[in-house]
């Protein structure tokens, strides 16, 4: 992953992770180019056969919502139901606006706010495995709460990857009834065998995601403490967001579990940075 690149999403997982609720520069984090009903903004993808998290600005209807800047659908909503093609009802691919590799993130975002012409890049909703974005607030909170239906559950949920996270979510789970391809996650946690990671808000691909279980009760989630599957030690040791040398606790686990329970210590994001001014950093195996 390009260095300049690596750094802009570390930085948000850091905000996140000190429980920041505001962005301190919107045009240097995630703001494009707006033209008054429309406007890009900067989201994170991790693709189908791509070796590293990719940035990019999509394009999102303006929404009038009171008290939020840029309010708009949410990132989930947008990715389950991209815009059509001209003249057909079928959902399209996403079209989005990618930054030069060598190109750090705040100049990218400004060059779109002054006109800079991008051409487009189509990708394919299917290839998407998740996506999340720079924000530290709900750009939708007033139109979820209206369209709300259940509480937030607990799920603990396996990728086909093997990567096992835990979160908030009232889609995740199939007895919720949603069958939108993409579901949200709330306060995401990848649990591994040295330790966990907190990660920012995470919108899943459905089918990314090989198994899950409902742990907001103590039955399931005492039953999951001993199944081999949500044993953290057999989940993927990679991180989820292909952050190369996004380094976990080297302190041992103690028994953290898919609940949570343990004294697992939350792993603090160590980019390994190459000497002598290298542009990228080499990607980890998984």
């Amino acid at each position: 992953m390009v260095r300049s690149h690596l750094r802009h999403v570390v930085e948000h997982i850091e905000r996140v992770r000190s429980g920041h609720t505001i962005t301190p520069n919107p045009g240097a984090v995630y703001l494009g180019g707006d033209d008054g009903d429309h406007f890009w903004e900067l989201v994170g993808l991790r693709l189908v056969g791509v070796p590293t998290v990719v940035l990019a600005a999509m394009r999102f209807r303006r929404h009038d919502l009171p008290g939020i800047d840029h309010a708009r659908e949410s990132l989930a909503s947008y990715l389950s139901s991209p815009p059509s093609p001209r003249h057909t009802d079928e959902p399209g691919a996403v079209p989005v606006l990618l930054p030069s590799a060598r190109e750090k993130i705040p100049t990218f975002l400004a060059g779109l706010r002054a006109g800079r012409v991008v051409p487009p890049v189509h990708i394919d909703p299917a290839q998407i495995q998740l996506a999340f974005d720079f924000r530290m607030h709900n750009p939708w909170a007033v139109e979820a709460f209206k369209r709300l239906v259940g509480p937030l559950r607990t799920v603990t949920f396996r990728t086909v990857d093997g990567h096992l996270v835990k979160g908030k979510s009232r889609t995740v789970h199939p007895a919720s009834g949603c069958l939108d391809p993409f579901v949200a996650v709330q306060s995401p946690v990848q649990l591994m065998g040295a330790g966990v990671l907190p990660l920012p808000t995470m919108i899943f691909n459905r089918s990314y995601l090989g198994m899950a279980i409902d742990t907001t009760e103590e039955a399931p989630r005492l039953a999951a403490r001993n199944w081999l599957p949500f044993l953290p030690a057999s989940a993927s040791q990679e991180s989820l967001l292909l952050l190369p040398g996004f380094g976990v606790s080297q302190t041992r686990s103690n028994g953290a579990t898919a609940d949570g329970t343990g004294h697992a210590r939350p792993a603090r994001p160590q980019p390994h940075v190459p000497r002598g001014g290298a542009e990228t950093v080499p990607t980890p195996r998984a």
